[in-house]
């Protein structure tokens, strides 16, 4: 089964069903779905501008066969996780295939985004009994802005933060704070991302209320939660200067 074929077919029909943006379309997963955004990261990362992992792995065949493209990369990983070892597993003890350890993973993403500096520091260890801490560790300085975080969960295991394991931060949280540094906004009525409002864009809109196509919030020049023909006649008010 060609998974990222599937998975990145399945973002582009998303963005033009929901006129999403396709630059902001970035990959989340656990354990193996940590596995899955990194083999986006390194095969369809024309389509998924960012990923994270949470507890996940690069196996040897996706990293020996990993394209060096600049891409923004956030590992969460707990150094006695159990089913994915910190340190990798080369001689496929655990019955998973070789994959390499989490330091490789993270070495190999700031050489191939060229990050030029490192900030250390500890969260507070605000939940003295969930046995861990969290270290984060920031690679910025990097090639097109781009960053690659690694936060090392100190004796936590194959866990989410924040929901489950370590409770001195929430996963979920720094994740989407990680994403949002590289989110490129658009202005109302620029539909078709061109960072340009033109005639373009109001024949477009015209087109998505003749097709009947569902609510875009880029549409809604008026911010009426409507798509309809008061936005193109309040488009063409801002384009003659009224």
């Amino acid at each position: 089964m060609d998974d990222v074929g599937f998975l990145s077919s399945l973002a582009q029909y998303l963005q033009a069903e929901y006129s999403l943006s396709p630059y902001n379309t970035f990959s989340i997963g656990m354990s193996n779905g940590g596995e899955m955004s990194y083999m986006l990261a390194c095969q369809a990362n024309d389509i998924f501008k960012a990923i994270a992992s949470v507890a996940g792995m690069i196996m040897e065949e996706i990293y020996n066969t990993c394209e060096s493209i600049s891409i923004p990369v956030f590992e969460i990983n707990g150094t006695q996780d159990d089913i994915n070892w910190w340190g990798g597993d080369p001689n496929n003890i655990g019955g998973w295939g070789y994959y390499i350890g989490v330091l490789q993973v993270i070495d190999f993403w700031v050489q191939t985004n060229n990050c030029n500096q490192t900030l250390i520091d500890t969260f507070p260890d605000i939940n003295s009994t969930d046995g861990s801490i969290v270290v984060a560790e920031k690679h910025t300085a990097c090639f097109n802005d781009n960053e690659v975080w690694l936060y090392k969960v100190v004796e936590g295991g194959h866990d989410w933060p924040g929901a489950w394991g370590n409770m001195d931060i929430n996963a979920s949280i720094e994740i989407w704070n990680f994403f949002s540094q590289f989110l490129l906004h658009f202005n109302l009525g620029d539909v078709n991302f061109a960072h340009i409002v033109n005639i373009t864009d109001m024949l477009l809109i015209s087109d998505h209320i003749f097709n009947g196509a569902g609510y875009s919030y880029l549409a809604d020049y008026n911010q009426d939660n409507a798509v309809n023909l008061l936005d193109i006649i309040e488009l063409g008010f801002a384009f003659s200067g009224y």
